[in-house]
């Protein structure tokens, strides 16, 4: 599975995952996979992982942004992986969010950790020049 072309890239920009965000946690019908968190927007995010995932498309995310003002936590979100670039040194993913089976409550949730980082990226350039 790969990205074919101009029609399917996504509509929205992502942006860096800053150090404030944790790693994601797959969940593959009850198995779990760590994967370090690339690029997130409130409509997807971008993993890499060491270990190959399932072929399955299908998949609950759990992630979190924890900062000194924030605390935003995302817990069994349904996502669906739309890229994939394994290589022998590790894999990057790319997954949408499936927003129609979240609750309003998750979606400000993933709109607000959108804003935020935003604002990390004005302001802390993820940390180029601290």
């Amino acid at each position: 599975m790969t990205d074919s072309g101009p029609a399917e890239k996504r509509s929205r920009q992502r942006l860096l995952c800053s150090d404030p965000f944790s790693g994601c946690t797959l969940n593959y019908d009850g198995t779990e996979y760590s994967a370090q968190s690339i690029n997130y927007n409130q409509c997807g995010i971008g993993v890499f992982a060491m270990t190959r995932l399932p072929e399955q498309a299908r998949c609950q995310l759990r992630f979190c942004y924890r900062s000194d003002e924030d605390n935003i936590e995302i817990n069994a979100l349904a996502a669906e992986r739309v890229y994939s670039n394994e290589t022998e040194v590790g894999h990057q993913y790319g997954f949408k969010f499936c927003l129609e089976e979240a609750s309003a409550e998750v979606r400000a949730r993933l709109i607000a950790l959108e804003e935020r980082l935003e604002q990390d990226a004005k302001t802390h350039r993820y940390g180029l020049f601290s």
